[in-house]
């Protein structure tokens, strides 16, 4: 019993650290610009439209709109550094939130 309290305890250490190390990892990338992909500033150019023109437009199809609409903003308040750290702590978060949901589920993979 003391055991698998004491493996519970690891696995949620483990669980806090895997959003850390991931922005600790991916941090540098951030200060790249917006990317080499085309389509990024697309994204810019269809949340210019959507705030801007009032016409929701995406930059390619299938596309989410409230994203670009969001990443435009974003882009407007501190340029392409915002959007990237913004999509970092997500990405982070998302990561910390899967991973504690693998521990309520009782998954014994471990990510770290």
């Amino acid at each position: 019993m003391w055991a698998t309290r004491r493996m519970i305890g690891n696995q949620q250490a483990q669980s806090v650290w895997l959003p850390i190390l991931l922005a600790l990892l991916l941090l540098p990338l951030c200060f790249l610009g917006y990317g080499s992909d085309n389509d990024t500033y697309g994204v810019v150019s269809a949340g210019y439209s959507t705030w801007h023109l009032h016409v929701l437009a995406t930059s390619r199809n299938p596309g989410y709109w409230t994203f670009e609409a969001i990443v435009y903003v974003l882009s407007r308040v501190g340029g392409y550094l915002v959007a990237n750290l913004a999509t970092l702590a997500i990405g982070s978060s998302a990561s910390g939130a899967f991973s504690s949901l693998r521990l309520a589920c009782g998954c014994d993979f471990r990510f770290c």
